[in-house]
């Protein structure tokens, strides 16, 4: 009967282990990158900032397969852009390509809105690794957000103020 009891407590504590993700080495596991090139990869991080995925700590981890680091910085500032546009991809090697990024910023985002139009060129360094290209340079640049998701971002925050100054 001990035997019988034991086993069930082992089946249940491991089933409970697995249904919330409690396994071994899982807290580690890097995201692979399935995109072919490096260009690729730094449009579909262009993407997912400009939506608005690193303004929150519920989306930021989309961005995971595209990056080598594995934790994002808590951002004061948001640039909030018009759009950007992929200047240039370089092969400094078979492993590590630059792909430059042009955005047009439509102001700035802190504790207030500052509307400053202006370009802004972001190098970004891709390095090919076992799990994909992974961008590794900037790994600390602020948010670049376009307008319509940062005003979603505003009123989920209740920030309604900013709205207005944003338009």
């Amino acid at each position: 009967m001990k035997k019988t009891a034991l086993v069930a407590y082992l089946f249940a504590t491991g089933l409970v282990m697995f249904l919330i993700g409690c396994t071994t080495g899982q807290k580690d596991r890097v995201p692979k990158n399935t995109l072919a090139t490096a260009q690729e990869t730094v449009r579909a991080f262009c993407d997912l900032d400009a939506d608005g995925v690193r303004l929150k700590s519920e989306t930021w981890s989309r961005i995971l397969p595209y990056i080598a680091w594995t934790e994002e910085a808590g951002w004061d500032r948001t640039a909030v852009i018009e759009g950007y546009r992929i200047v240039k991809s370089d092969n400094t090697s078979e492993k590590l390509e630059l792909v430059t990024v042009e955005y047009q910023i439509a102001g700035n985002l802190s504790q207030d809105y500052m509307p400053a139009k202006q370009m802004e060129t972001v190098i970004f360094t891709v390095q090919k690794t076992g799990d994909g290209w992974k961008i590794k340079d900037p790994d600390f640049m602020p948010p670049h957000v376009l307008m319509q998701p940062v005003i979603r971002h505003l009123r989920e925050t209740r920030r309604l103020e900013l709205v207005d100054k944003i338009k």
